[in-house]
């Protein structure tokens, strides 16, 4: 009876385009719209400028885009783990929710100005009175 020789172990190949890793977009999309919230506060700071239109500007971009990237985040790394091809990057999950803490205190500045404009225009136009 000959033995066989031990198969030597084979390397996993992935597939040509196979590869996939979570991506970064998200990250940079939500970092993008709390830069441009941080720079409405400057620029209404700096100026003295008091148009409500700025206020929701920066309220859309942080917190409701900045927590639309957490999702879009989590959707496209859950979706991934399916592909056994898939490099999840959890780093990138965690910059996000840094990111998203600090669009939703940017963004309680602006609903707050949001509040003071809508209720000055409440007064003025004599809702109360």
């Amino acid at each position: 009876m000959s033995a066989l020789p031990p198969a030597a172990p084979q390397a996993i190949v992935v597939p040509d385009g196979a590869q996939r890793t979570a991506q970064v977009m998200p990250v940079i999309v939500a970092t993008v719209a709390v830069i441009v919230s941080a720079l409405v506060i400057v620029v209404q700071v700096v100026f003295s400028l008091d148009v409500w239109q700025l206020y929701v500007l920066g309220w859309i971009a942080t917190p409701v885009a900045t927590l639309l990237c957490v999702g879009w985040d989590a959707i496209g790394q859950r979706a991934g783990l399916a592909d056994p091809w898939f490099d999840a990057r959890p780093q990138y999950s965690a910059v996000l929710r840094l990111v998203a803490v600090l669009g939703l205190i940017l963004g309680g500045f602006h609903i707050v100005r949001i509040g003071i404009a809508a209720g000055t225009a409440a007064v003025s136009s004599g809702w109360f009175g």
